[in-house]
């Protein structure tokens, strides 16, 4: 079935749900879909299926407190190992990352983790960069921090990861989270006033990845 996007935006990939004012010269679909009274109001949700045996869905306006007999859902595609993608290259500014045996690694996307998680190469690669572009970052035990704010961190070049033909870019102090140095143990645990920036990109030990020939 036609539906209200197809004809002016035609896509098999990723399409954004940005807000903007409801109108029928929106360049946001959502927007136009009020405007045109395909939907009631401008709100949207998912449900992500965990693997190909359920289909996972987009709901575009108010969510009725059922996925299977709305009518403004859409199936989007996973697959058998979840929703996973292939990195054929990872850099930091303009230095690549990948290890010289790796042609690519595998991707798993999951919306409940905080952290990156990278290849333990592909990890030690970054971890070498980020320590000689700010003093203070220390990468040890498998994830990098700064004793300090993280708003006294000094610029860090982004990380641009290749998947599909596309470079997806995250800027790293987006990856910056605020913490502070604790005292005593897990029943005592008090937070002291000694700052602590978390770089949240963390090393697996154990990722699917492909050698060159």
């Amino acid at each position: 079935m036609q539906v209200f996007y197809q004809a002016q935006y035609p896509t098999n990939g990723i399409f954004g749900l940005g807000t903007e004012a409801v109108s029928n010269s929106s360049d946001s679909f959502l927007a136009r879909a009020v405007a045109q009274g395909q939907i009631s109001s401008y709100e949207y949700s998912f449900n992500m299926a965990p693997n190909d045996t359920i289909s996972s869905q987009l709901i575009l306006g108010p969510y009725t407190g059922s996925y299977t007999n709305a009518t403004n859902w859409f199936n989007m595609a996973v697959g058998s190992d979840g929703w996973t993608g292939n990195v054929t290259a990872c850099e930091q500014g303009d230095t690549s990352l990948m290890p010289s045996n790796y042609s690519q690694y595998n991707a798993t996307f999951d919306t409940g983790y905080p952290y990156i998680g990278l290849p333990d190469q592909v990890f030690d690669n970054l971890a070498d960069l980020l320590e000689k572009q700010d003093e203070n970052i220390d990468c040890d035990h498998g994830f990098c921090s700064a004793r300090k704010n993280c708003t006294d961190m000094k610029p860090l070049k982004d990380l641009v990861f290749t998947m599909g033909g596309s470079d997806f870019t995250i800027p790293m102090n987006s990856t910056f989270f605020q913490s502070y140095k604790t005292n005593g143990n897990d029943a005592s645990r008090q937070r002291t006033d000694k700052p602590i920036c978390l770089i949240l990109i963390e090393k697996l030990q154990q990722v699917s990845h492909t050698e060159r020939s």
